[in-house]
């Protein structure tokens, strides 16, 4: 029997649908031959082929401010991007800003950010070394951001004055940056699998910036994750290393958005909808750190934290195997290294 690819497996999977469907299997008979079934675009195929990713969880301000000196004197992304090839990963995502809001590449935005250090003269750009890494080694890169917690703004659960602050100016003030955050990430470095917004992003209707448009602008090729008006892919609904099974790759049209946090999209989280209209595969995010600390960033004393072969192997099972993408979190030391 030929081998069968994720590609062809999607494909024949869409032909198998619609001929249950027509035949009263999942759901009410269809005349169109199936022509109305969710398909993937090819931003998503793309994704779905990688299959393996890795997420480095990397923080200037976090490694000066809790366990060492301002000065990763050995940074080294093409030391990290060696630990995605030995893994099999196909792509890699940074963390462009985390929680405190700490800019890891040259922005003018606001003054928190490596213009504003002494590492490199101020003229660093940890993502733009990342990226240049990520081609070098021939694996895709990705960008990973948060609008929902940023400490510098007082942004807590996607609104300003810790959460408090939704509809007022300083909301509108932060709005506008975190596009322009989204503009720069998105037209600065090339093409990239995927923009990865920490916890979503509020659309307009809810308060919250207006970044698709942006989005679509500068990488149509991308992948969106996530807001509710574009889910590209979801989250599994853990970060225990499973999906459900079956794991669907379809999820529930909803008339108020692709929203993760709706009933109907979290009863599917797991598993998927295969009456689903909306093609949204499954993420199984897991740090590489998950025995008892369960750590996406470096902490010290916990090199021994990190999953075993037979762990890993387990969860590439019961994620890759089950049609999703296993997401694997990498820590970063202070030293701007991946830990041996």
């Amino acid at each position: 029997m030929p081998d069968m690819t994720r590609r062809t497996f999607l494909a024949s999977s869409a032909a198998l649908a619609a001929a249950g469907r027509a035949g009263g299997m999942a759901g009410p008979a269809q005349d169109d031959g199936g022509a109305n079934l969710p398909r993937p675009s090819p931003a998503q195929l793309t994704w779905q082929d990688c299959e393996i990713g890795l997420l480095y969880s990397f923080d200037l301000a976090i490694a000066a401010g809790i366990f060492a000196g301002n000065n990763p004197v050995r940074l080294d992304t093409d030391q990290w991007l060696e630990a995605a090839k030995a893994a099999g990963a196909k792509y890699a995502v940074f963390t462009a800003t985390h929680f405190n809001g700490f800019m890891q590449w040259q922005s003018d935005l606001y003054p928190y950010g490596l213009k504003q250090t002494k590492w490199r003269g101020g003229k660093g750009d940890v993502v733009g070394d990342f990226v240049a890494s990520c081609r070098k080694a021939g694996v895709l890169p990705g960008i990973y951001f948060s609008t929902h917690k940023n400490a510098w703004w007082t942004v807590w659960g996607h609104y300003v004055d810790w959460g408090k602050g939704k509809d007022t100016p300083k909301q509108q003030e932060f709005n506008r940056v975190a596009e322009k955050m989204t503009e720069e990430l998105c037209s600065r470095y090339g093409p990239l699998v995927q923009i990865w917004y920490d916890a979503g992003v509020k659309t307009p209707d809810e308060g919250g910036p207006d970044v698709l448009p942006i989005f679509q602008k500068h990488q149509p090729d991308s992948v969106f994750y996530h807001s509710r008006q574009r889910s590209d892919h979801r989250w599994i609904g853990n970060e225990a290393g499973h999906a459900g099974y079956p794991c669907w790759a379809t999820m529930p049209g909803e008339k108020d958005g692709v929203s993760h946090n709706s009933p109907s999209w979290k009863r599917c989280l797991h598993g998927g909808d295969p009456a689903g209209s909306v093609w949204s595969p499954g993420m199984v995010d897991v740090p590489l750190r998950g025995r008892k600390a369960h750590n996406w960033f470096w902490a010290p004393n916990q090199d021994a934290a990190a999953e075993p072969v037979d762990s890993l192997m387990k969860m590439h099972c019961e994620s890759v195997g089950r049609n999703c993408n296993l997401v694997i979190g990498e820590v970063v030391a202070p030293d701007g290294r991946v830990p041996d």
